[in-house]
């Protein structure tokens, strides 16, 4: 009997690998075909004439010196320098046109759908991970901003590189990803204002690895008091300090501030409520007079997960303690820096 059962069970074993891999090879090809779904989508209105907005920045692109690109005379300059550098690299390359102006967010919104499958492949089950690419893949707003010439795009590729970096550190554990996600820290200062939301994120990541690998009991606060986190710290608020000092203030003027402070959360209940609707207007565009609602719904599906995150961090749930730290807490240090008045969080035309 012994002799049979093993007999059954090297006939059945080939059979399970054989069915592994179809689920695997399927798995493949989804995600494959989502991605190049995704390309197409971002190209649609890519040789379209620029508009307002984007003719700000690219009139800046195409100014003759750097000095006059970073400091646009004629406007506030809000892009980051070094995605005005890239942009100015792509026109001398391939001309002044609208494709070589977008060329930059064309590429950077691509790459971060990219970016962001292969992270949630690895902290999610395979159908739950493509899901969450498709859903990315399709939203309006990271189509739309992919065809402008705006940092919109870079801001996205930022945040699913740190995604993916983090939750490698999170699995991992070794100093390569601790250098790229320092290295993340250092360009993505220059590369996108909303690097600052994951100053924090990146301090805890690191902090929380290193907290699980000590023999003997630690707080996460003793943690963030060492010498890798500390110079994470020091290399992020560095780089910071230096894009906004020289960069991003010397181009902000008194009606700038005064406009854009009305639209932080730390300005009253009203800012409050543009921001909620923003936030709704993200989730579900305004296409149909029931996107509002399912806005809505979506964005207490996402307050529930957040508390459901906490619960499960407070329990040592490793998936939970991920999701708070790539999710949770960026969009917490984004309400803390608009609840100071430095970050607006609303719409002026929410």
């Amino acid at each position: 009997m012994v002799s049979c059962a093993g007999e059954r069970a090297q006939q059945t074993r080939p059979g399970l690998r054989f069915k592994n891999r179809i689920f695997k090879n399927l798995n493949l090809y989804a995600f494959t075909i989502v991605f190049l779904l995704s390309v197409p989508t971002r190209w649609m209105l890519i040789s379209k004439s620029i508009w307002l907005d984007e003719a700000w920045v690219a009139n800046s692109v195409l100014e003759p010196s750097w000095r006059q690109m970073f400091f646009y005379p004629r406007w506030a300059q809000t892009t980051p320098p070094l995605v005005l550098s890239l942009m100015r690299g792509a026109v001398h390359l391939f001309g002044s046109g609208e494709i070589a102006l977008r060329l930059v967010p064309l590429i950077a919104g691509t790459a971060a759908v990219l970016v962001f499958g292969v992270a949630a492949k690895k902290m999610f089950s395979a159908p739950i991970a493509c899901l969450a690419t498709t859903f990315l893949a399709t939203n309006y707003w990271a189509i739309k901003y992919s065809q402008q010439a705006k940092q919109y795009a870079t801001d996205l590729l930022l945040a699913t590189s740190f995604i993916y970096i983090i939750q490698e550190l999170h699995h991992r554990r070794n100093r390569r990803t601790i250098w790229l996600l320092v290295l993340a820290s250092g360009v993505g200062s220059f590369l996108s204002l909303t690097s600052a939301f994951w100053c924090a994120t990146s301090i805890l990541a690191i902090a929380w690895n290193d907290m699980r690998t000590r023999a003997w009991s630690s707080s996460i606060i003793k943690e963030c008091l060492r010498v890798r986190s500390l110079v994470t710290a020091t290399i992020f608020g560095t780089c910071l300090a230096v894009s906004y000092l020289l960069f991003f203030r010397p181009n902000v003027t008194p009606g700038f501030s005064r406009f854009w402070s009305a639209y932080t959360l730390g300005s009253g209940r009203r800012a409050f409520l543009t921001a909620l609707h923003t936030f709704v207007m993200l989730l579900v565009p305004p296409v149909h007079r029931l996107a509002y609602p399912a806005g809505l719904l979506l964005l207490t599906l996402v307050g529930v997960g957040a508390f459901k995150v906490m619960s499960g961090t407070r329990k040592n749930d490793s998936l939970s303690t991920l999701l708070l730290l790539v999710a949770v807490m960026p969009i917490m240090s984004a309400v803390l820096l608009s609840l100071a008045k430095l970050v607006p969080l609303g719409n002026s035309k929410g």
